[in-house]
């Protein structure tokens, strides 16, 4: 990972994010992820439960239940 930038809790705090941050979310948090202004950053996200990669965010912003 790679690079340095935030993590925007929706109602709620920012956090900075660089090399060595962990950040989890609980209950479909709504949140946003940014890159600081002139810099790139690369991360890795993991679900659980996993994702099929064919999910779309409904009008809420969230995936659907996969059964």
């Amino acid at each position: 990972m790679s690079g340095e930038g935030e993590i925007e809790v929706v109602g709620g705090e920012t956090y900075p994010i660089k090399p060595g941050t962990l950040y989890i979310l609980d209950k479909h948090d709504e949140h946003y992820l940014r890159a600081y202004k002139n810099k790139e950053m690369t991360m890795a996200c993991v679900f659980n439960p996993p994702i099929t990669g064919a999910e779309v965010h409904d009008e809420n912003g969230v995936y659907p239940l996969v059964d």
